[in-house]
């Protein structure tokens, strides 16, 4: 039996140096999460097994 893999849209290049350029400004506070950080939260939140309030 094999599965169909579903597309999963990627965040164009030119967007995420927008986002890299954003977190790393002074516009977001110093203790804020990295493009990493956020990266792993955002996996943390979609594997979650319980809603997050």
């Amino acid at each position: 039996m094999t599965e169909e893999s579903i597309p999963v849209p990627v965040i164009a290049e030119d967007a995420l140096d927008q986002l890299y350029t954003y977190l790393e400004s002074d516009l977001v506070d110093p203790e804020a999460l990295d493009i990493i950080g956020l990266h792993g939260f955002m996996i943390a939140l979609a594997i979650c097994p319980e809603e997050v309030p």
